[in-house]
């Protein structure tokens, strides 16, 4: 019975508690609710164009489609939460996407450093490349790269063919993966 009243006071001071949280402002997770501010009112919502989804605010579609020379086709731009989150892009006609994400300098330098054993291991290609202050393509189908501020960028292009050519040289997707990762890097 005692342990009993002990968990009831437990929960009642802990609803108690969270009833006076403060002034914390809650975010509905319903669809076009806007969340209210510590007064009640309404917080104005952001505009579309400032939103962050993901990482997919640093490349349009079409710049995909131009980086690559036309001869790929792109689905929709996929990201959530914010900025570090990635982009992910299907791609059309082919079993693959391509995928951005913004990184700090510091998961720059572990992908570097792994990259760097997987070449001496012989299973990687890399090349250093003009992107930011030090980047490289690694198997002419992925870029990473960091600019003087301390940002980073990673970008690949992930492409599955089965019995058929593929649609394009290596050589143009390493110069379609070096623009978008430039693109990219001077926007964040």
């Amino acid at each position: 019975m005692n342990a009993l009243k002990l968990s009831l006071a437990t929960l009642g001071l802990s609803l108690l508690v969270a009833g006076c949280g403060g002034g914390d402002a809650r975010e509905s997770d319903a669809p076009g609710a806007q969340p209210a501010t510590a007064q009640g009112t309404p917080k104005v919502p952001e505009p579309e164009a400032k939103r962050e989804w993901g990482d997919c605010d640093l490349f349009t579609r079409e710049e995909l489609t131009d980086a690559f020379g036309g001869h790929l086709t792109f689905g929709d731009l996929s990201g959530y939460r914010g900025r570090g989150s990635s982009c992910t892009v299907t791609v059309q006609g082919y079993e693959g996407e391509f995928i951005l994400q913004a990184e700090s300098r510091k998961a720059f330098e572990n992908r570097r450093e792994t990259y760097k054993e997987y070449v001496r291991q012989g299973s990687a290609k890399m090349e250093d490349v003009g992107v930011g202050v030090e980047g490289y393509v690694i198997n002419n189908a992925q870029v990473i790269a960091i600019d003087a501020e301390g940002r980073a960028i990673n970008v690949a292009l992930q492409l599955f063919v089965f019995g058929d050519d593929l649609p394009m040289s290596p050589e143009q997707v390493s110069i379609g993966v070096q623009t978008i990762a430039q693109k990219a890097l001077d926007r964040l």
